[in-house]
């Protein structure tokens, strides 16, 4: 799987949390100069502050 599809598979699983409202490629990923030993940088911005719990409740979500 390349990046591309492992960006837009984790922005799609982002965009359906509540809360959340825009989602953005950072990093090497971001300006085409990724290799194998790069990461993944998403910046997830919400309307509402999120607490812990609520955190927690996200990852947990399906």
């Amino acid at each position: 799987m390349g990046w591309d599809e492992v960006a837009a598979q984790s922005v799609g699983v982002l965009s359906v949390m509540s809360g959340i409202v825009a989602v953005s490629l950072g990093g090497s990923v971001a300006v085409g100069l990724a290799d194998e030993a790069s990461d993944l940088d998403l910046h997830v911005y919400w309307a509402d502050p999120c607490h812990r719990q609520k955190r927690e409740q996200r990852a947990c979500a399906p």
